[in-house]
């Protein structure tokens, strides 16, 4: 059996071989150390940032084809045609000898849709002659949930220019709700 001691192994190098030696086992790890900080760890976390970026991008992709169903059967039951849009039929302008027919006219389109007509005051200064416009305040009675049809209808009138204000007001006494409602008519 082969004894060999700590100075019989170290008794071939030379002091000046040893102090790189011991240099080296000292400095190799720090600069494996180094590497791995340097190198190592950015790429390792800019490829967990490209993982879970990669991960987002997959739920969404799965997420959209299994809305594409749903998008698909929306866009087929879309119907585009004429529904829920207003009627604008072309315009025309109301004689003066027939602004008397204007309450008649309105109230009658009230009735049809359940509402009661009540008054129609006209603005005096637009009856003269210059003005192109016929100021008027109607004044209905009935449920709210009639004036969204009457406004439609209103809407139908050739002469009806456009409806500047509407006032609703609730009578504490009353059931049914007074709609005051500005409209502009055009005349000859």
């Amino acid at each position: 059996m082969i004894k060999l001691y700590k100075n019989e192994l170290l008794s071939g190098i030379d002091s000046k071989n040893l102090l790189h030696v011991s240099i080296y086992i000292k400095v190799i790890p720090f600069v494996i150390l180094i590497f791995a900080f340097l190198a190592v760890l950015p790429t390792y976390s800019s490829l967990y940032f490209l993982d879970s970026e990669i991960a987002s991008l997959d739920f969404k992709i799965k997420e959209k084809e299994r809305l594409k169903p749903v998008y698909q059967m929306m866009i087929n039951n879309l119907n585009i045609g004429n529904v829920g849009m207003l009627p604008f039929p072309a315009r025309s302008k109301l004689s003066k000898d027939k602004i008397f027919d204007l309450f008649r006219n309105f109230t009658q389109i009230a009735e049809e849709n359940g509402m009661k007509g009540v008054s129609i005051q006209i603005k005096m200064n637009t009856l003269d002659g210059e003005s192109k416009y016929l100021v008027t305040m109607m004044e209905f009675k009935g449920e709210f949930k009639s004036l969204r049809n009457v406004l439609i209808k209103f809407f139908e009138v050739p002469y009806l220019e456009r409806i500047e204000n509407i006032e609703i007001v609730q009578p504490m006494d009353e059931k049914l709700k007074t709609f005051r409602v500005v409209c502009w008519i055009a005349t000859t």
